[in-house]
């Protein structure tokens, strides 16, 4: 599939949401939070890593694109200077808006399992191009 590179740092931040969520429980008179897991099966989990493997590469270039561009634009004091900082956001959204092929599986509604996993829909928006 295509996507821009903001579509997939998105869709990896949606996947990583996916682990679980936090939740409070009582101990007697106190509360603690633990990890809720969501009850996803083998198959999807394993999906998930693929993907977040696929994407953690496009991340890992974006940061050190970023980087240099960061580092093209320093002045003498080390920051990036007033009047090039819409520049700099200018060829940032260049970046961010490349669209490049990936192989990222798809997920099925079904798999996660919405009736029994409280996902919120701010995640499940974020995975929403990957979605059958």
């Amino acid at each position: 599939m295509k996507l821009t590179l903001q579509v997939m740092l998105g869709v990896a931040a949606g996947l990583r949401g996916l682990d679980g969520y936090d939740k409070i429980v009582k101990d007697g008179e106190r509360e603690r939070v633990v990890k809720e897991y969501y009850k996803l099966g083998g198959g999807l989990r394993l999906l998930i890593a693929k993907n977040l493997n696929l994407l953690d590469v496009q991340q890992v270039l974006y940061q050190k694109a970023r980087a240099e561009l960061v580092r093209s634009m320093l002045d003498d004091t080390g920051e990036i200077p007033k009047n090039k900082t819409a520049d700099f956001l200018a060829e940032e959204r260049k970046m961010l808006e490349v669209e490049s092929e990936i192989d990222l599986a798809v997920i099925k509604p079904n798999e996660l399992n919405l009736d029994v996993n409280p996902i919120p829909g701010t995640t499940l928006s974020l995975i929403q191009p990957i979605l059958e």
